[in-house]
C-alpha cells in the first residue's frame, strides 16, 4: 500500500467515524428542541446531504480529490460551526434545522464519494476503512456524549478532525497557513476542554415551542431518556432533594428509595422551575 492509498484510508476512516457521532448528537440536540416525531423528519432530511454530496463529487471530484485534505478541514469547521449554531441561536423551525444539519453531511458526503471514486481499484481498502470508522463511531458516540458531553464530543471531533487534516499538509502549506491552522486548531482544543457553550444559554432549548409553558409537566426532559439535564455532579434542586447522574429523579430525602410516585414527582416538577430560573449548562 503506497502512502496515497494510506492517506485515503485515514481521511475516509477519519470522516465515517464523524458521520456517525454527528449522526448520534443530532437525535441528542434534536430531541431536546423538537418533539420526538420531527426528530426523525429533520434527521432524515439531513442525511440527503451524504447524496448530494455524491452527486457534487461525482460533477467535480478531481477538484474535491486534489484538495482532499483541506476538503477534511473544511468539514471539521463546518461541523462545528453548524452545531453551534444550532445550539445558540433561538428556535428556528425544522426546515431550518434539517437544511443546517445538511451542510456537514454535504460535505463530508463529497469527501468520500471523490475517494472512492478515485480508488477504485483500492477500493476493498477504502470500503474497509468507511466501514471500520463507522462501526468503531457508532460503539464510541454514546460513551463520548456521557462522558465529554454533546458538545464537547463534537468540539473533540473538530478538532480530532482538523489535526488530521493538518498532519497532511504539514509539509506544503506557507508559514501563514500554518498559523492559521495552528491556532484554529488551538481554539478547536480550548473549546472541547472548557466549551464555549458553557457561557451561553440554549436558546434553542429555552425558546422551543414544546418547552417554553411550564406547566408541561416535564414531558420534554423525559423524552431524551435518562433525565438529560442532570450534570455528572450533584445539583441542588431545593432543600432537601438533590439529582445527580447516578440517582436521577431520586431524593434522598425519603430513605431507601421507596419514594412514591407522586413525591417523585414534585421532586422533577421542582428540577424544571429551578432549571428555567437558571439556564441550564447543557440541556441533552
Amino acid at each position: 500500500m503506497n502512502r496515497t492509498i494510506g492517506k485515503d484510508v485515514m481521511i475516509t476512516f477519519s470522516a465515517a467515524f464523524a458521520f456517525i457521532v454527528y449522526e448520534v448528537f443530532l437525535s441528542r440536540i434534536f430531541s431536546a428542541i423538537l418533539d420526538y416525531n420531527y426528530v426523525f423528519l429533520v434527521i432524515s432530511l439531513a442525511t440527503l446531504g451524504v447524496g448530494l454530496g455524491g452527486y457534487l463529487a461525482y460533477k467535480w471530484s478531481g477538484f474535491i480529490y486534489r484538495f482532499r485534505s483541506e476538503w477534511l478541514g473544511l468539514f471539521a469547521l463546518l461541523l462545528i460551526v453548524f452545531v453551534f449554531a444550532m445550539y445558540a441561536l433561538p428556535y428556528l423551525g425544522i426546515w431550518s434545522y434539517a437544511a443546517m444539519a445538511l451542510v456537514p453531511f454535504l460535505a463530508g458526503g463529497s469527501l468520500l464519494a471523490a475517494i472512492v471514486q478515485r480508488q477504485r481499484d483500492w477500493i476493498h481498502a477504502i470500503y474497509f476503512s468507511d466501514l471500520a470508522g463507522a462501526g468503531i463511531g457508532a460503539g464510541c458516540s454514546v460513551w463520548l456524549m456521557n462522558i465529554f458531553g454533546p458538545m464537547q464530543t463534537i468540539s473533540l471531533l473538530s478538532a480530532a478532525l482538523w489535526m488530521v487534516s493538518s498532519a497532511f499538509l504539514a509539509g506544503i502549506v506557507t508559514k501563514r497557513l500554518k498559523v492559521f491552522y495552528g491556532v484554529t486548531l488551538s481554539l478547536l482544543l480550548i473549546n472541547g476542554i472548557y466549551p464555549f457553550s458553557n457561557m451561553i444559554p440554549f436558546r434553542a432549548y429555552l425558546t422551543s415551542p414544546s418547552n417554553v409553558f411550564l406547566n408541561e409537566d416535564a414531558k420534554s426532559f423525559i423524552r431524551t431518556g435518562i433525565h438529560f439535564l442532570a450534570p455528572t455532579y450533584t445539583t441542588r434542586v431545593t432543600e432537601n432533594c438533590y439529582i445527580s447522574r447516578s440517582t436521577a429523579g431520586r431524593c434522598p430525602r425519603f430513605p431507601n428509595m421507596r419514594a412514591t410516585w407522586s413525591r417523585l414527582s414534585i421532586c422533577v416538577r421542582r428540577r424544571v422551575i429551578w432549571l428555567f430560573k437558571t439556564p441550564p449548562r447543557n440541556a441533552f
